[in-house]
């Protein structure tokens, strides 16, 4: 429906309005261009009179020509049409005629007559048009205190919500508020919503969003805590674009359901020195902000951290509480288990090598083109080469497993373009003796990653798959196979790194009350240390039954998927077909768990938590392991998501940002 003069009138109003307003904290768009025009074609017809009048106002030849008293013979000489007499009459002035004319005392009275009615009748039109502004004046007037949504209006404060989320959940600045698309938008969806200024957002709407999710938040965890059998931390520290040290926080525990939740606390400003000390200190101020003391709660607190010295130091210098526990992320262990090998076979000469192609692909759109025409000739993938980053998991084996992609393509281009940049034979086969061992490891990177299913308890399996695959390459390769070297590192490295961790009862455990896994890895002698393990944990929580848990969906089965052939789990699937529990136990906990280990194993890649949530009534007594143990996780993965996500937030366009505005964007971006 075409917009009605009404409608116009009221968005004119409201651009008059917005430039006259005193108001700091909103601001809205200056009128387009059709309701200038509008208002032009409104007055047009009052200004055209105004014209007329200020016209007569000036000259009466109109008048007195139109009375028939002189008719004109030529541009400067007029004749009377009384006495015939010629009188000079330039274009400028009548003034030798209206003298001329009292000579004719009849005349000159019908003259004066008109002329005076011609005067009261430009008093009235120009009264008219005053008084007709001043009235559209009063109703715009009267409009302007109504043209907006009230900013305590149900409407306007939702809408000021969803761009507070939209700029935490988008990494939007705040000065999108003051973009012309971003106004225009907003404009046509709501014409009477006055837009906060970026002032209003940072001091004042986000704020209020972030007390509002953290209120909530809170209440979930303090709700949860009560029920929670163990609850879990991980942390790291980042420094972001704009040299600013922030400290990342996350919570992660099962709920009675067997929903894993994994939470962001926090994203904290941390300046100073970042020894061990002011570390727990931080660590230990963030939590109690969420009513959790760490050092005197009564359930197992779980800390999952990198392997950084101030950190280690921190948890295992500081901590006076038996109940919180310090892991290193398994992911992480990974990681310098490859610089570890990388470091002992000299790969660093190599690395370099592939690291110059890349740069030599990437930085010159010249040679990129070249290289993009010889993969359409060879029908290869058209993919860009991939650097090699230190400080990124797996990026070595990214590296590598792109360049032997293209290794036609490069080795083609090379030797008629680059000279300076050769890779033998030789080295061809050691980079993909690399690909090929290196695969497991990033297979298994990408399992730790997961953050909604266990992976504390696949540290385990996981570590005994790759040692496996690395000892398999190892025994069917000759001695002068390439990567052989490679290999014997790694597999040490990585079994020196992860020797405690195949002790630890915490990982035995978590792995036995896992059903994708329970006992698998283990030898007759090794089972039965874990069974007395779940016996005395099961004793130690003083819970043999779990009743009271209502299972929602009892007939739901299992969601697996299938295992494809030549993947991280073969080796698992091909020891499981040979495990099987034989021994009766005696008391009511060692039934059940013989009983449980007796049940099928689940697919390695299936939920563990659907299974447990099927039947809690039928392992009750081991629910409450299985709630302490399952929620813990096996990496910190979910801090160092945080700082991509704060790496965003901290972006050049924001890098002005006060450290206090991170924290809530980050909270927000994580917990909206």
């Amino acid at each position: 429906m075409a917009e009605n003069a009404f409608e116009r009138l009221m968005r004119s109003s409201q651009s008059n309005n917005v430039q006259g307003s005193n108001d700091n904290n909103f601001q809205i768009d200056d009128p387009d261009p059709e309701t200038t025009e509008f208002i032009n074609e409104q007055h047009e017809e009052s200004l055209m009179t105004t014209e007329e009048v200020e016209e007569d106002h000036t000259t009466n030849q109109r008048l007195i020509y139109s009375l028939n008293f002189f008719n004109k013979i030529s541009n400067n000489q007029s004749m009377c049409n009384t006495c015939k007499k010629v009188l000079k009459s330039p274009s400028s002035t009548t003034t030798t005629l209206v003298r001329h004319l009292k000579i004719h005392t009849k005349k000159y009275s019908e003259y004066q007559a008109c002329n005076e009615k011609k005067k009261i009748k430009k008093e009235a039109l120009k009264k008219k048009i005053e008084d007709t502004t001043q009235k559209q004046n009063k109703i715009q007037d009267s409009f302007n205190s109504k043209s907006y949504l009230s900013q305590n209006s149900a409407r306007a404060k939702l809408i000021t919500q969803n761009i507070s989320e939209m700029i935490a959940l988008d990494y939007q600045p705040y000065s999108i508020v003051e973009d012309r698309g971003f106004k225009n938008l907003m404009y046509t969806l709501e014409s009477k919503y006055k837009l906060p200024t970026r002032q209003y957002l940072a001091s004042t709407a986000i704020p209020q969003l972030y007390s509002i999710k953290l209120s909530l938040l809170k209440e979930e965890i303090n709700t949860e805590l009560n029920s929670m059998q163990s609850i879990s931390f991980t942390f790291d520290i980042w420094t972001s674009g704009a040299q600013q040290p922030y400290i990342s926080l996350t919570t992660h525990y099962l709920t009675k359901q067997f929903e894993l939740l994994n939470k962001t606390l926090g994203c904290s400003y941390f300046p100073g020195e970042h020894d061990g000390k002011s570390i727990f200190l931080k660590i230990k101020s963030m939590v109690s902000e969420w009513n959790i003391d760490i050092l005197s709660l009564n359930i197992p607190i779980y800390v999952v951290t990198d392997n950084a010295r101030n950190i280690s130091c921190a948890l295992n210098n500081y901590n006076s509480n038996n109940n919180l526990h310090h892991y290193f992320c398994a992911a992480h262990t990974l990681q310098l288990a490859i610089q570890d090998a990388l470091k002992e076979n000299n790969m660093g000469s190599l690395l370099k090598k592939c690291r110059s192609i890349v740069t030599h692909y990437n930085h010159s759109n010249k040679s990129w083109e070249r290289l993009q025409q010889i993969q359409v000739r060879l029908n290869l993938p058209n993919h860009k080469l991939i650097q090699m980053v230190e400080t990124r998991w797996n990026s070595v084996f990214l590296m590598l497993e792109r360049i032997i992609e293209q290794k036609e393509a490069i080795v083609l281009d090379l030797q008629n373009w680059v000279k300076d940049i050769d890779i033998t034979v030789g080295e061809w086969k050691l980079i993909n003796g690399y690909v090929e061992i290196l695969k497991p490891v990033l297979e298994a990177t990408k399992e730790f990653s997961q953050e909604d299913i266990p992976t504390f308890s696949m540290v385990n399996p996981i570590i005994y798959t790759i040692e496996t695959k690395l000892n398999n390459f190892i025994v069917k390769n000759s001695n002068t196979a390439a990567g052989l070297g490679f290999a014997r590192s790694l597999k040490k490295s990585i079994s020196n790194r992860f020797q405690a961790c195949k002790n630890d009862p915490a990982y035995l455990l978590a792995t036995a009350i896992d059903p994708r896994f329970k006992t698998i890895l283990l030898e007759s002698y090794e089972v039965e240390n874990v069974k007395r393990l779940l016996t005395t944990e099961v004793e130690s929580l003083k819970l043999t039954s779990y009743t009271e848990l209502e299972t929602t969906e009892q007939n739901i089965q299992p969601i697996t998927v299938p295992v494809s052939t030549n993947t991280l789990w073969d080796i698992l699937q091909e020891r499981s077909i040979s495990i099987t529990g034989n021994e009766g136990l005696t008391s009511c906990v060692k039934n059940e768990i013989q009983e449980y280990l007796q049940q099928p194993l689940l697919p390695p890649t299936s939920n563990p938590l659907v299974w447990w949530k099927t039947n809690t009534e039928k392992f009750s007594s081991l629910v409450p392991v299985a709630l302490k143990y399952l929620s813990i996780p096996g990496t910190s993965v979910c801090s160092e998501r945080m700082f991509s996500k704060a790496g965003q937030v901290v972006t050049a366009r924001r890098q002005r940002l006060s450290p206090q505005s991170v924290e809530k964007l980050v909270f927000l971006h994580d917990n909206i």
